[in-house]
Formats: structure tokens, C-alpha cells, sequence
């Protein structure tokens, strides 16, 4: 039964490489990929923070206690049940974007939308909405077998001894999904999933949520469908300003990632190696909260408009069409001839976090205004939901106040014309030009509009840190008041690598800039983190991965705690290598053979113009088909992979699909066309996962020349 398909011209004989398994799970397993760079000793490793204390569980509000039930916080939609598939090693080089700033009315000097009474703040500073406690609870269909209960049974025994680093080492098919829901229950901490794509992180989180239905397990992945980073090209003399298009969707998710951090206990965040980049400031997104109740004072609507305003939503007009982080409000009177007559103003708001606009109605009744009702909007045809409380937050990520604006306006003015003199002494007059003239326009959008293009560059001044400081990321809204979490390193042999590479690639390309003048040299402190930054921030860690690094090896005090039993009875796969000859027409009919059974079917191509080809050839024989590659938009890509999963398409053509991190239980047959270009890698390729799944190997008439 065949699966994976070669060509090798070395001796004029072609050939088709052909596996074929009951249940294929694909999974980036490249030795290559492994990275020779450690630190020296384990005595080098940095020391994490100590942890200060436990976060409070409940929201106060109106000088009272009030708790939620869990469907009150409860995600609305939930992610896409696809993954999201890309080709590109690393993530997108920068993550932040400061889309707006906060308006210039200072939320300390407009009237308050609640009456003092209702706006207390707690003694230790903390905003109106905290984490709430929910206890994780695994609704996995099945119980843990194989080698799964004495896997669970070893972490947590690892993590309650308080070992700061424990290894996962399973081979495919083991289960190590399922071990990892089971350890976050148990451990009952929050939980940080770290991986080295969107694909695999899409793919996790679809399988955590399968684990954890009734827990918060949230998609935290670089939001750009479209990146070109800002460079200088020195041998060129070229600079490229930055292009990106931003995928609502995507916002969306990473704010209901960071919304349930702050209202929920039990939650798994899933992301890609792009949290470690800037996030803007945790505890001013959480003070810019606030808690809506039924009953509750306002002092007036403009007042209500006004905190709207200042939590960054903006105002678009009735019947146009309006998005997330927007609202439109209506002004109207009761019935005049109602014993209980007076005014109603209707507010439509569209929270980034959710799928639907929030109705919050206010009324007055000739005395003082008044919440009316809280609506959270439904699909169509269905009723909306009536809320008692809603915990809203601002709409983006970046609040800050107007004072600091302007602080943070002198103190890029007073860098500026120290770089300008320092050029000028240098005897660089173009670049101390090109430098003041640069700067002198963004403060100038940054005074009148609060946002200018590139505004991410002068982070260090908006959140007043000091040169060479790590900014606030991900990891902070996590560690927030000193709460403890978990961190799950997956397939840790690619992303640690990764996180140490980040920096570097980032670093190198803003240099450039600073040196030419085209921006502050504060620029370089908009970052991703160090990767010894990123680990004193690390409590205890968890490494999965089917062949851990040295690194994790020199780490871990213990032995890794393997699996080998694969419970699911996944059978190893048969590889067959096929003559070329007719290689198209034994693919359709292969296909066909599976399409009967109901299993999908991968084709790996060389280029992404084959793949197109190769999909609009299977289609014209009839054999339903779809394309993916790094071309398509985040959404194109997961729709490929939804149909795929779906059975809508027979068989899904790709490049690099082997080393997607994809998990497809629904595919049986792999056929990799055209390998003779890159004869050497496929080579290398086979024989690894020949090992990783002790397959064997049949090279009929196959020479490899190396």
C-alpha cells in the first residue's frame, strides 16, 4: 500500500516513492533543524523570578463581591476547527502594531461613566475585573492507556518536587496530546503551549479544546496575513517601508486570549513562538476595564461615550457598517404617553474578543441615568443573550493615557537631537537630516491624532522603560500579581532554536536602520525577548518532542519520561518506491482506492506552480482536489486543510506538507512527486522518519549519488 513518490533521474531511471499507513500523523521532524548552540553549564542558566503571591478569584465592582458563573466568561466562538498552514520557518519578525493610541481626553480628568460609589478600586491597585476560579476538568472520551497514566503519574510528580524542567520524549502516535491535557488538569495552574508555527499551534489547540471542553483554551498567533518588515539594504542603497495586512479574525482571537487570562483561572494558551514580542502594558489594559451591571449609575451618555472613547473603540455613524473595536449609539424618548416615560440611548459596541456586537441599553427615568440591559449578540435567527454583568476591556492591546503621550513626546524629541548631533559630529549630515525630518513628522501625527505610521518603534518611550529593558509580552499577562503557570514546550528540539533566533534576525535588520538614520536607536528595544530574558520569566517547563535537543537533555535534572506504547494501534508504514512511468495515473487511481474508504490523501510537490497544476489536473479527472501553499491567505490555507478534514476534497496538493507539524488521521496515502531536484534532502528526509516510525524501506532501482 503506497505513500510516498520520488523521481531520481541520477541514472536516467526515474522512479515513485510510494508509503502507505492506516492513520498518518505528519509531524516536523528535521534533524537539521536541530541547533549545535547551548549554553555551556547548566550553572550558566539564569534563575527565575521568585513568585510574590496568588491572584485574587473574584470581581468587585459597586463596593461588592460579585461572582460569575463560567458560561459568564465563556468564549462566544470558538477557533477555526482547521489548522492554519504555513510554509515559512519563522513567524512574522514583529508583532507589534499600535493601530490607535488613547484619545486625547484624559480618563483621570472626563467625567467617570460610573458614580464614585460604583469605581472603587482595590487597596493594591488592581482594575475592576481579576481572574476568576475555575478548576480544569478533561472531558477526553477515553481514559489514559498504554504508557499515558505512568507519564501523567512522573510530571506531576515532577512539578509538585518543584523540578524546573522535565522532558516529554514520545514518538508519534503515543498520545503525548492527551498526557498534556491530563498534567495541566492536575497541576490546576494556568498553562502556556509554545510552538513553532501557526499550523501546529492551530492543531494543538483544536485537540486541547477536544481534552478541555469546558476549560478556556485560547489561539495566541502572529495576526498578519500579509508582513513586509521595514529594511535598509546597505549594497542597494534601498529602503522598504513596512507593508502588512492585519486579519481581524486573528486580533480577535489573540484578545480573547488575553481577556480569559484576566477573568479565568482554568486556561491554556496556544501560541507561536511570536508571544515573546511586545504586548503593550498588562496592568494598564486591565485598569482600563470595567464592569457592566444592570442597575448600575451613569452619570450621563456623553460620559458613557466618553470612556468608550478613552478605552480606544471609536464612534462610527448609524447604518454604516462598522467592525470590531466600534460602536454607533441612537438617541430616542419613550413613550410620552407611558406612566414611566423619559429617554432611552441605545449603544451598539463590538468588543475585539467577541463574534458579535454587545447591545447595552441606558435609560432615564427624569432623575438619573441608568443601565437598562446587556445583550450579547447571537447568530442569526436566534435570540439574543441577556446579561446581568459584562467585564468590557479596551479595544486594543495598547492603552495609554495622555500624559504619558506627551511625556513620551519630549523624551523622543530630546533622543532625536541627540542622534542628530552625534551624526552631525560623525560628519553624517544626510542621515542626521533623514533622522530629524522622520522624527519631527511623527511627533507631530503623534500630538495631534495619538498614532503615527511606525509607531511601534518608539515603544520604549510609551511605556517608559529604560534602554535595553524586555518589553511586556504574552508572558507577563500570564505572570500578572505574581501567579503561577506552566509552560509546555511542544516539538522543543524546533522551538527553542527558534526562540533564540528571534532576536538576532530582528536585531540585524533594525541596526541597519539606526545606522542610516531612518530611526532612533531606541527602535532596537521593540523586540521580541532575549532567550535569557525568555527564561528567567520561566516558573517550570515542560519539553515534548519525539527527539529532545541537547539543550533540553543538559536542563532537565531527571531522565526524560518516555512513551512508546502507541495506544491508537497505529500501524508502521509501508514505504514503496514506484517507477515514474504512468506516476500521474497510478496517483488518480490511488486516490480513487481511498476516496471509497473515506481517506484523504497528501500530495507533496516541488513548487507552488506544480501544485496548482497538479491540483487543476486532478480535478479535470475527476478527482476532487485543492492547493495550499504559502501564497494563500491564513484563511484560504485553513479552508484548504477544513476540506480536506471535512471529505469535501479527495486529496490536498501542497510543498513542504511532511514538515507542516499536520496532524491528518484522516490521510492514508502520501505521494511526493518531482524530488529529483532536491534528490539529497528527500533522501535525508526518508531515512529520518524511516527511524521515527521504523518503517522499512524499499529502494527498487533508487540510486542516490551524495
Amino acid at each position: 500500500m503506497p505513500l510516498l513518490g520520488i523521481e531520481n533521474c541520477c541514472l536516467g531511471a526515474q522512479t515513485f516513492i510510494i508509503m502507505t499507513l492506516g492513520f498518518f500523523f505528519l509531524h516536523r521532524r528535521s534533524a537539521m533543524a536541530l541547533s549545535t548552540s547551548t549554553f555551556s553549564s547548566r550553572a550558566a542558566f539564569p534563575k527565575r523570578s521568585s513568585v510574590i503571591s496568588s491572584p485574587r478569584c473574584d470581581l468587585q465592582s459597586a463596593g461588592r463581591t460579585l461572582r460569575f458563573s463560567r458560561n459568564a466568561h465563556q468564549v462566544i466562538s470558538s477557533m477555526p476547527s482547521n489548522g492554519i498552514a504555513e510554509e515559512e520557518i519563522y513567524d512574522d519578525p514583529t508583532e507589534v502594531v499600535f493601530s490607535h493610541f488613547h484619545p486625547k481626553k484624559n480618563p483621570s480628568s472626563i467625567s467617570p461613566t460610573l458614580t464614585p460609589s460604583q469605581n472603587k478600586s482595590k487597596p493594591d491597585g488592581r482594575s475592576n475585573c481579576h481572574p476568576l476560579k475555575n478548576v480544569f476538568q478533561v472531558t477526553a472520551p477515553f481514559d489514559p492507556t498504554g504508557d499515558q497514566p505512568q507519564a501523567i503519574r512522573q510530571l506531576i510528580n515532577q512539578l509538585q518536587q518543584g523540578d524546573r524542567f522535565s522532558i516529554l520524549r514520545g514518538s508519534t502516535g503515543t498520545g503525548k496530546t492527551l498526557v498534556m491535557s491530563h498534567v495541566i488538569a492536575q497541576h490546576g495552574e494556568p498553562a502556556l503551549v509554545l510552538c513553532h508555527n501557526k499550523t501546529l499551534a492551530a492543531q494543538v489547540a483544536r485537540e486541547l479544546r477536544s481534552f478541555l471542553g469546558k476549560n478556556a483554551v485560547e489561539l495566541f498567533v502572529s495576526y498578519y496575513d500579509h508582513y513586509v518588515p521595514e529594511s535598509y539594504n546597505e549594497v542597494t542603497n534601498t529602503y522598504v517601508g513596512k507593508k502588512s495586512s492585519v486579519n481581524q479574525d486573528i486580533d480577535a482571537m489573540r484578545h480573547r486570549a488575553t481577556r480569559a487570562l484576566l477573568t479565568r483561572q482554568d486556561v491554556v494558551v496556544v501560541a507561536s513562538v511570536s508571544c515573546i514580542y511586545g504586548l503593550g502594558l498588562p496592568k494598564d489594559y486591565l485598569e482600563a476595564s470595567t464592569i457592566l451591571s444592570v442597575g448600575q449609575l451613569v452619570e450621563s451618555p456623553e460620559a458613557f461615550l466618553n470612556q468608550l472613547n478613552s478605552m480606544l473603540y471609536n464612534h462610527e455613524p448609524l447604518d454604516d457598517y462598522y467592525g470590531r473595536g466600534h460602536y454607533q449609539y441612537r438617541h430616542s424618548t419613550k413613550n410620552r404617553h407611558s406612566p414611566t416615560s423619559g429617554e432611552l440611548f441605545d449603544v451598539t459596541l463590538w468588543p475585539p474578543h467577541e463574534s458579535f456586537p454587545l447591545k447595552i441599553q441606558l435609560t432615564n427615568d427624569n432623575i438619573q441615568w441608568s443601565v437598562q440591559s446587556i445583550q450579547q449578540g447571537h447568530a442569526q435567527g436566534h435570540s439574543e443573550i441577556a446579561s446581568s454583568t459584562y467585564c468590557l476591556f479596551p479595544a486594543k492591546h495598547h492603552v495609554m493615557s495622555e500624559d504619558r503621550l506627551q511625556e513620551a513626546c519630549l523624551t523622543i524629541e530630546e533622543e532625536c537631537n541627540n542622534q542628530v548631533k552625534e551624526f552631525n559630529a560623525q560628519g553624517k549630515s544626510v542621515e542626521a537630516s533623514r533622522l530629524q525630518q522622520r522624527v519631527a513628522n511623527d511627533l507631530l501625527m503623534l500630538r495631534e491624532t495619538g498614532f503615527c505610521s511606525g509607531a511601534e518603534n518608539y515603544t520604549r518611550h510609551f511605556s517608559q522603560r529604560k534602554a535595553g529593558e524586555p518589553p511586556d509580552t504574552l508572558i507577563d499577562y500570564l505572570a500578572l500579581h505574581g501567579r503561577e503557570w506552566l509552560l509546555i514546550v511542544d516539538e522543543s528540539h524546533v522551538t527553542i532554536p527558534q526562540l533564540r533566533a528571534m532576536y538576532a534576525g530582528d536585531q540585524a535588520r533594525k541596526q541597519r536602520l539606526v545606522k542610516h538614520g531612518y530611526r532612533l536607536p531606541s527602535a532596537l528595544d521593540n523586540r521580541p525577548l532575549k532567550e535569557h530574558e525568555f527564561w528567567e520569566k520561566i516558573q517550570q517547563a515542560i519539553f515534548v518532542s519525539a527527539t529532545p535537543g541537547k539543550q533540553e537533555y543538559e536542563w532537565s535534572k531527571r531522565k526524560a519520561v518516555e512513551m512508546i506504547i502507541r495506544p491508537t494501534f497505529v500501524c508502521d508504514p509501508v514505504i514503496e518506491v514506484r517507477s515514474s512511468a504512468g506516476q500521474l495515473a497510478n496517483l488518480l487511481d490511488e486516490i480513487r482506492s481511498r476516496a471509497k474508504r473515506e481517506e484523504r490523501t497528501l500530495a507533496v510537490a516541488l513548487t507552488k506552480r506544480d501544485a496548482e497544476d497538479l491540483s487543476d489536473y486532478l480535478n479535470k479527472h475527476g478527482v476532487s482536489s485543492a492547493f495550499i501553499h504559502s501564497g494563500l491567505t491564513t484563511h484560504e490555507r485553513a479552508e484548504s486543510l477544513k476540506a480536506l478534514q471535512s471529505g469535501d476534497v479527495d486529496c490536498l496538493v501542497g510543498v513542504n506538507l511532511l514538515r507542516e507539524g499536520l496532524d491528518l488521521p484522516q490521510v492514508s496515502l502520501v505521494a511526493i512527486l518531482n524530488a529529483d531536484s532536491e534528490v539529497s534532502t528527500w533522501y535525508f528526509f526518508i531515512l529520518e522518519l524511516a527511524m521515527i516510525l521504523r518503517c522499512e524501506l524499499h529502494f527498487s532501482q533508487f540510486r542516490v549519488n551524495i
